[in-house]
Formats: structure tokens, C-alpha cells, sequence
């Protein structure tokens, strides 16, 4: 009994626990954070979207499967505290320096390292869907390909496929720059207006 109270009070006071799920290791993430709307804690001041509770903070990407995020992780995976969230308009991971000009519009995909040239893209609000994609893209019409923009920050969640399956892995957050008012790139993937 002594043994498992020391344990409870380590937990509590480092706000984390080491677990496994399905023989999959992550440290539970206990404490709260001032998230956006739909995204939980991973630290006092990191938050994962809905769905990607899985963080790493390697490549600071939040993932939907705990084996997925450990394979590609050489850090160890903290998953979010669902119930942590304080509301608000707290720090999501990612982010720097302020977006130069609105996103609003129709976006076409080019030159890309990924593939998917031609992939048409309407973004309005906060979210961007796909409008038209190439048949060899994993890409679906419909599909919310960009999602929680951070206007102030200038960062965007991209949805992450696999390459050979096209099943959907996650959201990762980036970074937008703006070449010109009419040209963005997010990672290496380059969009124009």
C-alpha cells in the first residue's frame, strides 16, 4: 500500500505517469493547459488536435496511433489529458511570427515534394477543403486537408496521410510563409491563389 501511494504522489506531482496501452509506452499527461477549442493538453503549454492525443516532441507532430508515434519518435510519447483543457486561446504545438496576409480564397498545390500537383483547395474561416485532387492523389474532394489556422502565430494543421496506404495518420502543425500575397508554402509544399 505504502508503495502505491509514493507512486500517486509522484504522478501528481510530476503531472505525468508512464503507462502502456496495447504494449504501447507513453507517459499520461495530468495537468491543464488553456487550449484552443478542440485541442487537449500535452504540457502546460502544448496542446494536440481532437484525435492526435499521441505528442512527440522530436518533430513537436501530435499523432492518432500511440505504435505509429513511437516508431517515429525517438523521444517518449505523452499523450494529452482529454479532460485538461482550461478553454481559452492557449499555445497549440508549432508556430512563429504572424501571418503577412488573409488565407481566405482558392488554393492550388504545385511543385511539391509530396506530390498531389493540381490539388485545389478552398479555405474559408479556419479550415481549408479539397476541392479537386489528381487521381494518382491520396487526397479525397471533401477531405478538411487544413484545419485550426492560427491566424496571430501563422500556423495550420495539415493532415497527414500514408503514402502507400492513404490511410489518415494525423494533423501536424506548420508553419505558413507567405512568398507574395498570392504564394504560400507549408513545409515544402507550395500553394498559389
Amino acid at each position: 500500500m505504502k508503495y502505491f501511494y509514493t507512486t500517486v504522489l509522484i504522478c501528481f506531482v510530476w503531472s505525468g505517469c508512464s503507462t502502456t496501452q496495447d504494449n504501447c509506452p507513453y507517459t499520461q499527461y495530468n495537468g491543464t493547459a488553456n487550449c484552443n477549442s478542440g485541442y487537449y493538453p500535452v504540457s502546460s503549454a502544448g496542446c494536440c488536435p481532437e484525435g492526435t492525443p499521441y505528442y512527440c516532441s522530436d518533430d513537436n507532430s501530435c499523432y492518432a496511433d500511440c505504435d505509429y508515434a513511437n516508431s517515429n519518435c525517438a523521444a517518449s510519447i505523452v499523450r494529452a489529458n482529454v479532460n485538461g483543457n482550461t478553454g481559452g486561446s492557449g499555445g497549440n504545438s508549432g508556430g512563429s511570427g504572424g501571418c503577412d496576409y488573409s488565407m481566405s480564397g482558392s488554393w492550388t498545390r504545385y511543385n511539391s515534394s509530396y506530390g498531389c500537383d493540381g490539388l485545389k483547395v478552398s479555405f474559408s474561416g479556419s479550415s481549408g477543403r479539397v476541392t479537386s485532387a489528381p487521381s494518382d492523389c491520396c487526397f479525397n474532394v471533401g477531405d478538411e486537408i487544413w484545419t485550426n489556422y492560427d491566424d496571430q502565430n501563422c500556423t495550420i494543421d495539415i493532415m497527414v496521410l500514408n503514402g502507400n496506404t492513404c490511410e489518415f495518420l494525423r494533423y501536424d502543425t506548420y508553419s505558413i510563409y507567405f512568398d507574395s500575397k498570392n504564394e504560400i508554402s507549408i513545409s515544402s509544399t507550395h500553394y498559389k491563389r
